[in-house]
């Protein structure tokens, strides 16, 4: 008697199972972008940012070159930073931590796989005003300076493990030089 009953309300029925179904996938995307975000936000950040300041010098363009009267306004406003009691370490770095911006790249590992990561550049001391924990290697010094035909770089656990596998990165490179000449 029911399957006559179902059948004869055949349409209405469809339309219901269909409308029960568009709300489970709506419920199902809600949760679990719900479950995602909740659980990046429980994530480490991997730098200590309270009681940290950030100043941004304005020197008349964001994407003009750097000359040496900015450098040397870069290290009055830091030698002044310095000279406050209050003050711990200085460093400078571009982008700061959670300002929106960033400087995103990729390159071609030797399988052909792309590998997208982001970039920014730093001084020596940053690791030390941010309480980065360094697991293998070093940190930036004085002594890469005079570093020729390689550009020193400290990456992520997560880039190392997808760039290198199981393998130590430390003295290797991380990637070749695309054909159109993009690091």
């Amino acid at each position: 008697h029911l399957f006559v009953l179902v059948w004869n309300r055949k349409r209405t029925n469809v339309l219901l199972a269909a409308e029960l179904f568009v709300s489970f996938l709506v419920l199902f995307g809600v949760v679990t972008t719900a479950v995602y975000t909740v659980r990046k936000w429980s994530l480490p950040v991997g730098v200590v940012y309270r009681d940290v300041i950030d100043v941004e010098i304005d020197t008349q363009g964001e994407h003009r070159k750097q000359t040496e009267e900015d450098a040397e306004l870069f290290r009055q406003v830091a030698a002044a930073a310095r000279a406050l009691p209050e003050v711990e370490a200085v460093a400078a770095g571009s982008p700061a931590p959670f300002t929106q911006s960033s400087w995103r790249t990729d390159f071609r590992l030797q399988n052909g796989k792309q590998v997208r990561y982001a970039a920014g550049a730093v001084t020596d001391e940053w690791a030390d005003v941010l309480s980065l924990q360094v697991t293998r290697g070093r940190f930036f010094s004085s002594e890469d300076d005079a570093a020729k035909g390689f550009r020193p770089i400290v990456i992520t656990e997560q880039l190392a493990r997808q760039v290198f596998g199981d393998g130590d990165p430390i003295g290797k490179e991380l990637g070749e030089r695309s054909p159109d000449g993009r690091d």
